[in-house]
């Protein structure tokens, strides 16, 4: 009876034993499905962030081959190796922007246009260029149209012009249904036209007049574009500026109109936690109106802002583009934009017609006793993303490890839980792969801000 109890004993121990393992088992599942669905949405978080960073750099491209095709006479305005039209344009061709490379494809039409109410071989010709990088899906390409006319055309009045007006927006696609004013006030002109499907109308016999055409066009949801004289008419150089119109010619003005789209602001601690508080900050960008008179760019957008008591700002109406974020705020440091992937580490990438969009800003209480260093490359001044930096108290029993951020940043303490102390000193060791490692001792004092600077090998 002794025997068969142990056994019984032996087999209870089994079936527990047996019970764990599959809880375990059970655990370990639901904790890798949550880590992959987590770093899923990360990544593609991720992603999306390069995406709009390319996206804005190929219709970058896209507008300087257009530009290019625009410096050319009428007679040069075609293909390499075309026999329908000829000219010096590449029509397939690679372009390095930055550090990312586009596959550039330049098509070209003839274009018999109804305006002139003649048949013929073609009044213009039209350019389409295709911007595309990664797989060149349709979602991850530009495009751009533009028209190249003749000097001279088939029903202009002597003493007379015409003036083609194309609208589009920021990724290149044509704006249909945008209301255009054309005002010359020496002329006597005030007409009101309506773009077509293609985003396109054409005005005939116009006055000769030289940058006195203003341009205005409108949409519901769009950004308004009015063109400006030019200096030192303006007290800038504008980019849109004034139409011309010659005798028996054809101007073409191309004006960019994007939908416009909404933003919310949060300012975070170094952890990615929301702050409360109202938090000053200065905030440029977005439209490129044209260049002042030292060379900086002017944009269409520049404020001084405050945040909500809960440390959040809603902005409505904002152009697409590129906006600089600058701390304002005494006691404070702007480490960078939550979501930067790509970006400076103070820029935030606005899309256009986005009218939902979020942004977060971390920043760096200067009071509190931590340490915030930059790791570069000690021949470039390049920052290096991924040094592991080991910060280190044997006294206090304090030591963290942390990896830089594509900056070169790295922020201590790493871990909310923890704190460093003031007036203490730590020691550093920064090891980075290629690279000869740097060890010093600081002493913190607040926010005690470093740069280490690490050589090759």
């Amino acid at each position: 009876m002794l025997f068969k109890r142990k056994e019984k004993s032996k087999n209870k121990m089994k079936k527990r034993k047996g019970f764990t393992l599959v809880e375990m088992l059970i655990v370990l599942f639901m904790f890798s499905l949550i880590t992959v669905s987590f770093y899923r949405v990360f990544s593609a978080a991720t992603v999306l962030m390069i995406d709009a960073k390319k996206r804005v750099a190929a219709a970058n491209v896209a507008n300087e081959r257009m530009e290019y095709i625009r410096s050319l006479i009428y007679t040069d305005v075609g293909l390499v190796g075309s026999s329908t039209i000829p000219g010096v344009v590449s029509p397939d061709e690679y372009i390095t922007s930055g550090s990312y490379t586009f596959h550039v494809v330049t098509n070209m039409v003839y274009v018999d246009d109804a305006w002139d109410g003649l048949e013929g071989t073609g009044d213009y010709k039209r350019a389409t260029v295709i911007v595309s990088w990664g797989d060149e899906g349709e979602n991850q390409k530009v495009r751009m149209h533009s028209d190249f006319v003749p000097f001279g055309t088939e029903d202009i009045e002597p003493g007379k012009g015409a003036i083609s007006i194309r609208v589009i927006d920021s990724e290149g696609s044509t704006v249909s249904g945008a209301s255009i004013n054309v005002y010359n006030a020496e002329e006597s002109i005030n007409d009101n036209f309506e773009t077509t499907s293609s985003g396109y109308i054409m005005i005939p016999n116009y006055p000769v007049s030289y940058q006195k055409y203003r341009i205005t066009v409108s949409k519901s949801g769009y950004e308004t574009v009015i063109t400006q004289p030019p200096y030192p008419t303006s007290d800038y150089y504008p980019t849109d500026v004034n139409a011309s119109v010659f005798e028996m010619n054809i101007t073409e003005s191309i004006i960019n109109s994007s939908p416009l789209s909404n933003i919310k602001i949060s300012f975070l601690d170094p952890y990615g936690e929301p702050l409360a508080g109202n938090f000053n900050f200065y905030m440029k960008g977005g439209r490129i109106i044209g260049t002042e008179t030292d060379g900086t760019i002017k944009y269409n957008y520049d404020e001084l802002l405050v945040s909500d008591s809960d440390g959040t700002k809603d902005i409505t109406g904002l152009s697409p583009g590129n906006y600089e974020i600058t701390l304002d705020e005494s006691g404070y440091k702007l480490w960078r934009i939550n979501s930067v992937t790509g970006n400076e580490p103070d820029e935030i990438i606005i899309p256009q017609g986005d009218l939902s969009y979020q942004e977060g800003i971390k920043i760096l209480n200067e009071t509190v006793p931590s340490y915030f260093v930059q790791i570069l490359d000690g021949d470039t001044g390049y920052p290096l993303h991924g040094a592991e930096v080991t910060l280190s108290n044997s006294v206090l029993a304090y030591s963290e490890k942390a990896s830089t951020d594509e900056y070169g940043y790295a922020y201590f303490p790493d871990d909310s839980s923890l704190s460093l102390t003031e007036g203490e000193n730590y020691d550093v060791e920064v090891v980075f792969a290629g690279y000869d490692s740097e060890s010093k001792n600081i002493t913190i004092s607040g926010l005690t801000q470093d740069n280490i600077n690490l050589d090759p090998q």
